[in-house]
């Protein structure tokens, strides 16, 4: 509905980048995080899923509790400019699964 709309008002694209960062937040990246656990070793956190190896058809490894096959690769999104006068938007792209790095 909002690409019939996009040309009607400038909230339009507003509503759009909203919508794509709150999904990545609450729908990705909220709920991965919130199984992280801090290692006492290394000091950083870490994930440990569960891998399924007679969950799929085709006889492939998945993983779940974290999902970590269902981060997206990028998003696309404008910040604008700081308050010290600079008025030009700034064109992000962050990749979410730049994140998540194999320890083993």
């Amino acid at each position: 509905m909002l690409l019939f709309l996009r040309n009607e008002h400038p909230i339009i694209p507003i509503i759009k980048e909203h919508r794509t960062l709150a999904k990545l937040l609450n729908s990705t990246l909220g709920s991965i995080c919130s199984l992280a656990r801090l290692s006492v070793s290394t000091q950083k956190y870490t994930l440990h899923g569960r891998w399924l190896q007679t969950s799929t058809a085709t006889g492939r490894l998945s993983i779940e509790e974290p999902n970590l096959q269902c981060v997206e690769h990028a998003v696309d999104f404008k910040m604008k400019g700081d308050k010290t006068g600079g008025d030009a938007d700034e064109n992000c792209r962050v990749n979410a699964r730049d994140f998540f790095v194999p320890t083993q």
